[in-house]
């Protein structure tokens, strides 16, 4: 008696049983039959393993949302940077030569590590938000750890909102005349 089962994708797997042949002809001609069908069936798998890899290879890897807005876009960056997950924090961010080259300058700066985890920990503060345009806002922000007030600038391009980290170091206008306003209004 020869029965079989089937597996998808894999093949099928027969066993055989019949009084004719002897326990160990039996056990060895089954586990013949076995491996040759295990072997063919991995063949196929072989043919499948480079559209696998190559259906991985164009996911990037990419799971970082897009920015819904202009805050949403500074929040998201400014939030990355803080965790020190500074690959997350350039998907937000202009990807000019400038930018890239100030955001590296800034992950190479040595934190201790209970900097590392009051970084990690503080709320980004809002404190002040300019629509310039409508693809352009700047952003006045503190985050709660070290209180220092920032200007970043949101811009949008190709329907997408980015942070400008270089109007950080370029334009600090913003933040000093914002910081001596809020002050005066207190």
């Amino acid at each position: 008696m020869v029965s079989c089962k089937g597996f998808p994708g894999l093949g099928v797997l027969f066993t055989i049983d019949d009084s004719r042949f002897t326990t160990t002809e039996s056990t060895t001609r089954i586990r013949h039959s076995t491996l040759i069908l295990y072997f063919a069936s991995m063949k196929k798998l072989l043919y499948l393993s480079p559209l696998l890899l190559l259906f991985n290879a164009c996911n990037n890897g990419n799971d970082t949302p897009r920015s819904e807005n202009d805050l949403d876009a500074v929040r998201n960056f400014v939030q990355a940077a803080l965790y020190g997950d500074y690959n997350k924090a350039k998907t937000y961010m202009l990807k000019d030569s400038l930018n890239l080259q100030q955001l590296d300058a800034i992950q190479r700066v040595p934190l201790s590590s209970d900097e590392k985890k009051g970084l990690a920990s503080a709320s980004i503060i809002i404190h002040d938000v300019n629509h310039v345009n409508d693809s352009t806002t700047v952003v006045v922000y503190s985050n709660s750890f070290k209180n220092n007030w920032d200007t970043l600038k949101a811009v949008k391009q190709a329907n997408e909102w980015l942070v400008d980290f270089s109007y950080l170091f370029n334009h600090d206008m913003d933040t000093s005349l914002n910081k001596k306003d809020s002050l005066n209004n207190k």
